[in-house]
């Protein structure tokens, strides 16, 4: 998919810039709620006609207080600065409008930036419903608002002449070539106020989502795409997971459930933990939710300037601790130590990521699975059956799929092969073919017939 330009959509809290993400691009990336200002980070996506598209990025509402950005729930107004970053990014910005609300001096302020700024902005007024409420356009002509364009982004009226016009607009723009449904995603989970935006921001190299001392600063589930060795990554930064009984908000709700749904769609998982919290029982709720979407998971711990009287032991003391004592049985899962605020170790971080990766992405030849197997069984056979009158027999295995790796296994009484048997196969097929980093599944099935046998035994 080619894209031509990026278009930006700015203006008031709960004028309905939600609502238009979503209608553009069929989607529903932006939590919609009649809250002022649920989003916070800008969010893009892509908004496509036949086989040429644009760029969307959905900001945070914004207000100001006497002409001036408002100093209000964070220590300094980060969501205006996200909006003016996806302005100067934008080839065109589309002004959206409340043409209920009518013109407010809000308005009137993001008006003389526009102009001042020079980016090219098309005024959209939206919640016109219908020829009855159009009249109430005209108010915006009087200050000033030229050739408004008229929709109704909850019902999808005038959209089409919108998109129209947009992509008259940016038919001279730069073509770009979206790499997204070729890249890597990877989502970034954890708790509120880990870390989790401070890792994306230094993945990428700029303050791309907010950060606030502020638990739930994160509320959508918000894609970033980045190069890393040639490679293309999409990061999924998501809202900080709480237990349920927690949850109070419905706003949170949805963040919730967007977070769970970037974990299903990603290749790889990070979660991130505040090291000088250490890891709590919903960080091993939301190791265990991944694994068993079949997903790798790097336990990243964050905030190391934090840990008192270091010493040269003191990191290996804690990898220990989290592996014998929390993780154990996923006491091989890779963990890495980072401080998003010195920049300490963030380099290796897809160091990890990579290795993860090729992991994950492994074909073992059949020829190979089957020696394994042979020398395995051989070493340590599993334990008779049927009041020990019978063994069970092994007789090939072939690996299924990959996301996770599965590999099938054909034998005698699949049904009575122990459990404490079938982990030890587990952990040593990880082991042996280096995939310790990623989850590997066994599937067992029996093949009784004594054909099949003989012919498995002459092979």
């Amino acid at each position: 998919m080619k894209l031509k330009g990026t278009v930006a959509l700015v203006g008031r809290p709960n004028v309905g810039k939600s609502s238009l993400f979503n209608s553009l691009t069929d989607e529903r990336n932006a939590i919609v709620h009649a809250t002022p200002g649920v989003t916070r980070d800008f969010i893009q996506g892509t908004v496509t006609d036949d086989d040429i598209g644009f760029l969307l990025l959905d900001t945070g509402g914004y207000e100001v207080t006497r002409g001036e950005v408002e100093r209000g729930e964070f220590s300094r107004e980060i969501i205006w600065d996200q909006t003016l970053r996806a302005v100067e990014r934008a080839d065109l910005v589309i002004f959206l409008l409340d043409g209920k609300a009518g013109f407010l001096p809000d308005d009137q302020v993001l008006l003389r930036f526009l102009k001042k700024q020079g980016t090219p902005f098309l005024p959209v007024i939206n919640k016109i419903d219908g020829k009855e409420q159009e009249v109430l356009a005209w108010e915006f002509l009087q200050h000033g608002i030229v050739d408004p364009w008229m929709i109704s982004a909850a019902h999808r009226k005038g959209l089409g002449a919108l998109l129209e016009v947009v992509f008259d607009r940016l038919k001279d723009c730069k073509t770009i070539t979206s790499e997204e449904e070729n890249t890597t995603r990877i989502a970034i989970i954890g708790r509120p106020n880990a870390g989790k935006s401070s890792v994306l921001n230094r993945l990428v190299g700029e303050s791309r989502m907010l950060v606030s001392d502020i638990p739930g600063t994160t509320r959508d589930s918000v894609d970033t795409q980045f190069r890393y060795n040639q490679k293309g990554y999409t990061l999924i930064d998501t809202a900080g997971i709480r237990r349920r009984p927690r949850i109070s908000e419905e706003i949170e709700g949805q963040s919730v459930s967007r977070s769970l749904r970037a974990i299903g769609r990603a290749n790889i998982v990070i979660l991130v933990v505040d090291i000088s919290i250490g890891v709590a029982d919903q960080d091993m709720r939301l190791l265990n939710l991944a694994l068993d979407r079949g997903k790798p998971v790097l336990l990243l711990l964050n905030k190391w300037d934090l840990i008192p009287d270091k010493t040269s032991r003191t990191l290996d003391q804690i990898k220990e601790g989290i592996r014998s004592q929390i993780l154990k049985a996923h006491a091989m899962l890779p963990i890495h130590v980072i401080s998003c605020t010195t920049n300490h170790r963030v380099g290796l971080l897809m160091e990890w990521v990579e290795k993860m990766h090729e992991q994950q992405n492994r074909k073992i030849p059949t020829s190979q699975l089957n020696i394994l197997l042979q020398k395995i069984v051989q070493e340590h056979s599993p334990r008779l059956t049927n009041n020990y009158t019978t063994q069970p027999k092994f007789f090939y295995m072939t690996q299924i799929a990959s996301h996770p790796i599965t590999f099938l296994m054909f034998c005698r009484q699949a049904s009575k092969l122990q459990t404490d048997y079938q982990r030890f196969l587990l952990k040593r097929m990880q082991k042996e073919l280096d995939l310790e980093m990623v989850p590997v599944r066994l599937v067992f099935r029996s093949k009784t017939t004594k054909k099949r046998e003989e012919e498995m035994e002459a092979e």
